[in-house]
C-alpha cells in the first residue's frame, strides 16, 4: 500500500517526540532506511517486546488518523 508521505508526516508530527522518532526510524522517514527492531531496541536501550508494543500503538494511531481524512 502506498501512502501520501506529506499526509503521513503531518500525522506523525502530532505525536510526542519519542513516538515520532520511533515511527520515523521504523518506517525509514529519517534516513530513507527502514531500521530493524533489533537496531532500534539497541539504539534506545529498550526490549524488543516493549518496542513492538509501542510501535503497534503508534501505528494504530497513525493509520486511524490517516484514514479519517481522505
Amino acid at each position: 500500500m502506498d501512502f501520501d508521505k506529506e499526509k503521513l508526516l503531518k500525522i506523525v508530527n502530532k505525536l510526542n517526540d519519542k513516538d515520532s522518532y520511533l515511527f520515523k526510524l521504523r518506517s525509514g522517514l529519517i534516513d530513507n532506511k527502514v531500521h530493524t527492531l533489533t537496531e532500534i531496541s539497541l539504539l534506545l536501550n529498550i526490549s524488543q517486546d516493549e518496542l513492538c508494543e509501542e510501535l503497534r500503538r503508534i501505528e494504530r494511531f497513525v493509520l486511524s488518523e490517516y484514514h479519517k481524512n481522505p
